[in-house]
């Protein structure tokens, strides 16, 4: 999905039971997903350690989560321009 998966919320609403299989064997407590083209890059992934977090610290990372995907697209085109001007 195109959203943060929030580990709390997941298994609070038992929506993805893998997905909660998956964050619980590698001690993830959020993933922030990164796309480009509709392509899935990459996974952010924080443990905060069992510690409950604020709403003010999860609309962070939703935030966070929203500008990940311009900020990589920005750096992959810059990185393709400058190929182009070193051929």
């Amino acid at each position: 999905h195109h959203r943060l998966a929030n580990f709390a919320e997941i298994q609070y609403f038992k929506s993805e039971e893998g997905l909660v299989d998956e964050m619980t064997r590698h001690h993830i407590d959020i993933a922030l997903p990164i796309f480009y083209n509709r392509q899935l890059l990459g996974v952010v992934m924080i443990d905060v350690g069992q510690e409950l977090l604020p709403i003010q610290k999860l609309q962070f990372f939703v935030e966070v989560n929203k500008y990940l995907d311009i900020a990589v697209g920005s750096l992959l085109l810059h990185q393709q321009d400058m190929v182009e001007k070193i051929k």
